[in-house]
């Protein structure tokens, strides 16, 4: 009877290994879904951000915008849907920003793309001198 039982044993254990085995190995076996050949990746979104700096340079053809910080300077894409608020214009246009303005950008990464959202104007701070010479008369 020992010998019974022991066959019996490995019986139920060999089918148990190959019970669990079958569907390891049919796993193992499909790829994995990825994008197809040829296709682009999408770019990964990262969360709402903010800065604040003076604009250093906007390029109109470009629709970009570039803000001076105080150790960075960052180039931002202003998408037609971007919010612009200014002093007297609720609902700004691009066109309507200044080199020298100090603004306050909120914005949000694409892939190694700065994407601005909301670009609000900041006012000049009581007793501060107005730091676009162009849009101010010289005393």
């Amino acid at each position: 009877m020992n010998a019974s039982i022991t066959k019996r044993v490995i019986v139920i254990g060999v089918a148990a290994l190959l019970w669990a085995a079958v569907p390891m190995i049919s796993w193992g076996a499909q790829p994995a879904p990825g994008p197809k050949p040829g296709a682009q990746a999408p770019a990964k979104t990262e969360p709402q951000q903010e800065t604040s700096g003076k604009i250093g340079a906007i390029d109109q053809q470009k629709h970009t915008l570039t803000v001076s910080g105080m150790i960075l300077n960052k180039t931002f894409d202003v998408p037609a849907n971007a919010v612009i608020v200014t002093k007297d214009k609720p609902k700004a246009r691009f066109t309507d920003l200044k080199v020298g303005d100090e603004v306050n950008v909120t914005y949000h990464t694409v892939g190694e793309k700065l994407v601005a959202q909301r670009i609000e104007v900041a006012e000049p701070k009581v007793g501060e001198m107005p730091s676009s010479p162009s849009r101010y008369p010289s005393i």
